[in-house]
């Protein structure tokens, strides 16, 4: 995918989600995906990895998928509504590859880069 497409993805997947009355928690994460939509639209895909953690949005959303028993660290896992999120995640930081599509070693990459940014998030 393009970030033009990306672009599209989140506002088909996250618009609702992004216009509901908010309360701390859905305002910290509809700015962090305002953040990656305006960062496409400047600059297209981030390339360095500092811009690329910055951007993540693992953070914001592996608590959720854990008392939820999502496993988002497995490539084909159903992430139920937590899909758009970590769909969103995945396609910023390997440049417009889906989670379906990806080779393992870019999944491996994703998780990686996830990781450090929620360990990141944890020890600031």
């Amino acid at each position: 995918m393009t970030p033009a497409q990306v672009i599209e993805y989140i506002d088909t997947h996250c618009a609702e989600y992004l216009d509901l009355p908010c309360d701390s928690v859905t305002q910290v994460r509809g700015a962090a995906i305002k953040q990656i939509r305006s960062y496409l639209e400047r600059y297209g895909f981030p390339t360095d990895p500092k811009t690329r953690q910055d951007l993540c949005l693992a953070p914001f959303f592996f608590q959720e998928a854990l008392y939820d028993d999502v496993y988002w660290e497995e490539q084909a896992s159903d992430l139920g509504l937590l899909q758009p999120f970590f769909e969103i995640d995945f396609m910023v930081v390997t440049e417009g590859v889906t989670r379906r599509g990806a080779t393992e070693d870019q999944f491996k990459h994703y998780l990686s880069l996830a990781r450090g940014s929620i360990r990141r998030a944890m020890n600031p």
